[in-house]
């Protein structure tokens, strides 16, 4: 199976199925830049392209055919670099494999209509309701406007379309960042310091494979965007503190706060996915951080029973509807809606009661998220102290891309009355 066969394969099962593209992803081994670029473009891309589509024909084709139309279409319209006669002639090659003459010949009237004039089409997308034109749903264009003008709902679902940078924090304990940025060099590893961050974060332009990174085995960086440390900033931990990371996975900010206690304390990561918690340990091991144990815990149904209580410094990094980092999750704007938002806010809370709780008198509890909307995050807050007056509201920080030039987040620190 090609790059491109493979590629639109996956975007059916996203359709189909509805899989995360992350985990599509997961068993692609061969042309890898290519196929995540082709299919985080399509999904990203999805109501622009379906758009276009439907303009040809109307009726929805097979869950396959369209999926390579999306696919093929990507490429026709947002890569450049791709030759358009090769693009569509693999397209009709699959598609008569997958229904014979007429199908391949269905594909090709579609595709070459597109190929002939990609500038008129690109043209006429702009010429289409913001939604289409920018390729996310209705609800968060509606939320998006009213809250920052038509101008800043186009920079943010610009920031949304465009391709994710490969962000690494550098373990500063390990090696220096002149260091580490001399082996990169030394494998012509393009790169620059992330302009959020720079002291502490590098952008990879050019990296390949992590594990063949110079200092991957020995710990050297962790991928993380800067935006994840402001949650860790708020935290303060010192070193010799008893702190927990209550949702933890992949584990991104609990190697920044392991990092910070010097191996001095006890740091105990949860989380309640068993495939995350293997994630998190290989993280760790990865790293070579002491101090820290990862453990798989319901925090909602089992904190009770959680001996190592109370702590200096809770982090509770909660699941949320991920509209911060769409640039990286492109399939997570299909997936927002006035439901998952209320199912999101319903589960937050509960975390929320059960984290307050395990924080000590004079302690600290940061509440963070990777969602632009309020009511994931200050208006969570909020409401959560009105019924614990035992805790104010110390710090809060929010991230809002572009302006912020890195992911979306929002983090409050919370202290406990001593």
């Amino acid at each position: 199976m090609n790059a491109r066969t493979q590629a639109a394969a996956l975007v059916a099962d996203w359709l189909e199925k509805e899989v995360f593209a992350d985990v599509l992803l997961q068993g692609v081994t061969r042309d890898r830049a290519f196929v995540t670029e082709v299919v985080n473009g399509s999904i990203r891309w999805f109501r622009a392209l379906d758009f276009i589509r439907q303009q040809l024909a109307p009726r929805p084709p097979h869950v396959r055919i369209r999926a390579l139309l999306l696919t093929a279409g990507y490429e026709l319209l947002f890569m450049d670099h791709s030759e358009p006669y090769a693009v569509v002639d693999q397209a009709v090659d699959v598609a008569r494999g997958l229904g014979g003459i007429r199908v391949g010949g269905f594909v090709n009237a579609i595709l070459r209509r597109v190929a002939a004039d990609r500038k008129g089409w690109r043209a006429r997308l702009e010429e289409q309701p913001a939604g289409i034109r920018w390729s996310h749903p209705d609800l968060l264009v509606q939320r998006w406007a009213a809250r920052w003008g038509v101008r800043g709902l186009g920079e943010l679902c610009l920031w949304n379309n465009g391709r994710p940078e490969l962000v690494v924090r550098v373990e500063t304990r390990r090696v220096s960042m002149d260091g580490f940025r001399a082996r990169l060099a030394e494998q012509a590893v393009k790169h620059h310091p992330h302009p959020a961050r720079p002291e502490e974060c590098l952008v990879l332009e050019q990296a390949g494979p992590l594990d063949q990174l110079p200092g991957y085995d020995e710990g050297w960086f962790a991928v993380q965007d800067p935006s994840t440390l402001l949650a860790v900033d708020l935290m303060a931990v010192q070193p010799g503190e008893r702190v927990l990371d209550a949702c933890a996975a992949p584990g991104g900010k609990t190697l920044a706060m392991a990092s910070r206690m010097n191996g001095q304390g006890t740091l105990l990561a949860l989380d309640v996915e068993p495939n995350r918690v293997r994630r998190l340990a290989q993280n760790v091991q990865r790293m070579g951080l002491d101090g820290i144990e990862v453990r798989e815990l319901n925090l909602t149904g089992g904190s009770a029973s959680l001996a190592d209580a109370p702590f200096d410094a809770v982090l509770l990094d909660v699941p949320c509807t991920n509209t911060g980092v769409l640039r990286r999750r492109p399939d997570a704007r299909w997936r927002f809606d006035e439901a998952r938002l209320n199912g999101a806010l319903a589960l937050q809370r509960s975390l929320l009661e059960a984290a307050g709780p395990l924080v000590k008198p004079g302690g600290r509890l940061v509440y963070s998220t990777c969602s632009l909307e309020p009511e994931e995050n200050g208006e969570q807050v909020r409401a959560w102290l009105a019924r614990h007056p035992e805790f104010t509201l110390e710090a809060e920080q929010e991230s809002i891309p572009p302006t912020s030039r890195m992911d979306g987040a929002y983090a409050a620190r919370l202290r406990r009355t001593p």
